[in-house]
Parts: C-alpha cells; structure tokens; sequence
C-alpha cells in the first residue's frame, strides 16, 4: 500500500506552508518534489522544492510515460514522476504531495486510497492581498492566479477536507487532527 497525502489549493492559500509544517512535525513524512518549468524563485532549493527542468526535457518526461500527473498551469509545466512516488512511498512512511486540484484528481483515480485536502483562503481580498505580497507586485500573473482560483474552489469537491485558512495556527491544529486520524486508521502508529 501507497500511504499518499495530497495538499492542495489555490496559490497563496498557504499549501506550501501547511505541507512544510506537516513535515517538520511528522518524522515520517516524505515530501515528493514536483518538476517545473517555472524559473525558480530566490529562496527555493533544485530538488527540494521543485525539480526544475527545460520545457524540452519536461515534454520528454511526458513522452517517455514519466508522469503520474502534469499539469500546464500559468505557461508553467508542473509534475508529479513515478520514480519520486516509488522512490518516497513505502509502508512506513507518508508521501507528501503539494499539487494543484488537476494533479490531485489524477493521484485520486491512481491511488484512491489517498488522503485529499484542500486548504482554502478566508476570502477574495485575503487571497488578492497574500499574491500581491509574495509577487511584491499587481501584475497579469496575480490576475491570472486569482481567477485560477476561482475555478479551483468551485471544483474542489473530491477533496476528503477543506480547511479554511484564515489563521494558521488554527488551520494547523484541524489539519494535525486530520493527519493523526489517518496514522492510526492506516496502522503509522
């Protein structure tokens, strides 16, 4: 069995945050690295945070059946490979996943077993505020986002949870609740 759990949500939601903090409280957890044609920011890590890769090497990738899920999402190629969920996944330890909805409904219908949450922002204006600060500006990108996420909170319902994140210390604590139940139905402790 794949012990798989999937984080998710619109961008600024704070998927990433949750799923670093789930990581830092859970000596079990496996963090899978997607691979991305997006140009990597100051603060990221090659193969921590993403595995980044030429357009071309990405299209081969594909070609080659090297994806369990890829997504196109703002002119950016995003994907999750076999290799990093066999490599990760074992039965001792949880695999990790921060993908968009796309790539969590591929990973459901794969892997139906695994947990899905959705982590939403409060509100529009919230949400709108959180890009502008991590963009440092208002742009088409925050735009496009922010439309993006429309459509990403009105598909969202195969998600097993939705948590709100309004404050993160009280979305950590559902989030924590939820995590425990699954360890202890999945026999991890």
């Amino acid at each position: 069995m794949n012990n798989i759990v999937v984080i998710s949500g619109p961008s600024g939601s704070g998927k990433t945050t949750v799923a670093g903090k789930l990581k830092e409280k859970y000596s079990m957890i496996e963090f899978s690295v997607s691979h991305t044609t997006r140009k990597k920011r100051p603060e990221e890590k090659e193969g921590v945070d993403y595995y980044f890769v030429s357009e071309k090497k990405f299209r081969e990738m594909i070609s080659d059946g090297k994806f369990v899920e890829w997504a196109k999402v703002f002119d950016c190629l995003y994907g999750t490979s076999v290799d990093e969920i066999k490599k990760k996944s074992s039965e001792r330890k949880v695999l990790l996943l921060d993908v968009d909805i796309q790539g969590a409904s591929a990973i459901k219908k794969i892997f139906p077993e695994a947990l899905l949450i959705f982590i939403e922002p409060p509100n529009y204006e919230k949400l709108k505020k959180r890009l502008i600060n991590r963009e440092k500006r208002e742009d088409d990108d925050v735009r496009k986002r922010l439309e993006h996420s429309k459509m990403e909170m009105e598909n969202s319902g195969f998600f097993d949870f939705h948590i709100i994140n309004d404050k993160l210390k009280i979305a950590l604590e559902e989030i924590f609740k939820i995590f425990d139940s699954y360890l202890k139905k999945s026999g991890l402790v």
